[in-house]
């Protein structure tokens, strides 16, 4: 594995889709590579932020409005 072969099998790894022998050859690989560790870490800080911007911006839109463009959208 190299540090190419890590982002292509991120998805997979972090959700738990990697068959257990590239799961473990990704693992080594990110135990012996700082900057695919380094990776890692600022994929999942990126979506966590993401999701934190999703549930904020729908927590920030009044009810009103959301019906409001709907109606003006036919719905």
């Amino acid at each position: 594995m190299n540090c190419k072969s890590v982002s292509e099998f991120l998805d997979a790894y972090l959700s738990g889709e990697l068959p257990w022998a590239q799961k473990w050859v990704f693992k080594v690989h990110i135990a012996l590579c700082r900057n695919c560790r380094n990776y890692i870490a600022g994929y999942q800080e990126a979506i966590k932020l993401s999701k934190k911007a999703l549930e904020a911006r729908e927590e920030s839109v009044p009810e009103e409005l959301v019906k409001a463009v709907l109606r003006a959208q036919g719905w």
